[in-house]
């Protein structure tokens, strides 16, 4: 027998008698299956929605939000907690920007300047001391600037040109030297390189030539124009040999002409230069040289043109200075040199 306590006085008691037989199986149950739980604002209503389902209620609950209570008092604080771990190094915060300048202070007094003192006696004067050894030499000054162009002076009168001498005697040949001892001979040069076709000197029926070889400093004016000296003449045919033009060739036959000039100049100073060729004293367009030269630099002023000449034509060279008046320099060797040449006649 079992007894089970029901309370004050009352007691349960049964006795356990033995298992009976296994009864039939039951009905199978239905599964609840709680799907979603939706919780929506307060105010709103509880809901409950069930789907049946192959033996299973789906349930789907709608919970309003409780309502806000209110505050409770503040608790106890509680107990100091321990030192948490110091955590990383934050970034380096913006560079503050600089403050206003301060007032400037007031200025200091000035002190009081001190009475000037008397003035001494004066000291006996000493023995003169011997007189020091001449120093050495000091070094060479710098050379000076050079100075400015003096202004050019009239041009004097052409003289008249005196009567032309007669020619004298042919004097008698003078006997033949001895041959002297042959030279070794020397090496051979490298082969230069093939040069354009020429023309014939013989198929030219008109041709010469002007140059200057000699040292010479010529002033220039600026904006002025100068006559390039040519007082040398080079073979020629059909050019006047005569002429009262020194300076220019003359051809005495129509025809198409090539014209080649070559000048090697420099100046005392900086300046811009201008070098062209002249027909009858008017410029040939296609002539004009224009350089920057600097002081006392050679720069080298060529061309080369064609043009249509008739006979007794006039053809010179002139130089000009752009900038200021200055001295053009003629080095040494040929510096200047004009040449024509016939080659067609003119149309």
């Amino acid at each position: 027998m079992k007894c089970n306590k029901m309370g004050e006085p009352r007691y349960n008691c049964y006795i356990m008698g033995p298992t009976g037989p296994t009864g039939p199986q039951g009905l199978p149950g239905t599964k609840i299956i709680v799907e979603s739980t939706t919780t929506v604002e307060a105010g709103n209503s509880a809901q409950v929605f069930a789907n049946e389902k192959d033996n299973e209620i789906l349930l789907n609950f709608v919970i309003p939000k409780g309502e806000i209570g209110p505050m409770g008092s503040q608790g106890a604080i509680g107990p100091e907690g321990k030192q948490g771990i110091p955590g990383p190094t934050g970034p380096e915060g913006k560079k503050g920007e600089k403050g206003e300048r301060g007032e400037t202070g007031p200025e200091g007094k000035q002190g009081i300047q001190g009475a000037e003192g008397p003035q001494g006696p004066q000291g006996v004067q000493g023995i003169p001391g011997p007189q020091g050894a001449i120093g050495p030499i000091g070094p060479k000054g710098d050379k000076g600037e050079k100075g400015d162009i003096g202004p050019i002076g009239p041009t004097g009168p052409q003289g008249d040109m005196g009567p032309r001498g007669l020619p004298g005697e042919k004097g008698e040949i003078g006997p033949t030297g001895p041959k002297g001892d042959a030279g070794p001979q020397g090496e051979i040069g490298p082969k230069g390189e093939k040069g354009d076709p020429g023309i014939s000197i013989a198929t030219l029926q008109a041709y010469g030539g002007k140059y200057n070889n000699y040292t010479a400093s010529i002033p220039a004016v600026k904006g002025g124009w100068v006559q390039m000296p040519l007082p040398f003449s080079m073979p020629s045919i059909n050019i006047k040999e005569d002429n009262e033009e020194e300076n220019a060739l003359v051809p005495e036959q129509d025809g198409i002409y090539e014209i080649n000039f070559f000048a090697k100049l420099a100046t005392n100073k900086p300046t811009e230069l201008t070098v062209i060729v002249r027909q009858n004293q008017v410029n040939i367009p296609s002539s004009v040289t224009t350089k920057k030269l600097n002081q006392d630099v050679e720069e080298i002023f060529s061309g080369s043109i064609i043009a249509d000449l008739k006979a007794d034509d006039v053809i010179d060279m002139e130089y000009s200075a752009t900038d200021e008046d200055v001295m053009v320099e003629f080095g040494s060797g040929v510096t200047a040199r004009l040449t024509i040449k016939k080659i067609d006649e003119s149309e």
